[in-house]
């Protein structure tokens, strides 16, 4: 969040030649379709502050929703399982190759991500 607003975390590519890769993580200049979606969304933090970060997964809230939908509709319960928190986390991407944690940006198409899971926004 920014005293402009929310702006998106976006990756363009690093033209420095002393820059050890060659793309680097960049705030947008003005909100993104993604953030002006978001904000529309309802899954944005009320009151953020500067500085606040967020990371969000609509994908995994449209698939909790389909679950609870067929949940409510034929009974049963569904059970999600994954490395999270209860909370929005700011900084979750991460990099790994041969079990160890890397820089998401030393091998593009070379490496597993990943990133926590908000619990949080999946029970909402």
């Amino acid at each position: 969040y920014t005293a402009e607003g929310w702006r998106e975390r976006v990756v363009v590519t690093d033209t420095d030649d002393s820059s050890k890769y060659h793309f680097k993580f960049v705030l947008a200049d003005k909100p993104t379709p993604a953030v002006e979606h978001l904000q529309k969304s309802g899954m944005m933090p009320d009151n953020p502050t500067v500085g606040q970060g967020i990371e969000v997964c609509p994908l995994g809230v449209q698939i909790v929703r389909q679950v609870a939908e067929r949940v409510a509709k034929h009974g049963g319960a569904a059970l999600f399982i994954d490395y999270g928190e209860d909370e929005t986390q700011p900084d979750t991407l991460r990099g790994l190759r041969a079990h160890a944690m890397v820089d998401v940006r030393s091998e593009p198409g070379n490496l597993d991500l990943s990133a926590d899971v908000d619990f949080g926004a999946l029970k909402r």
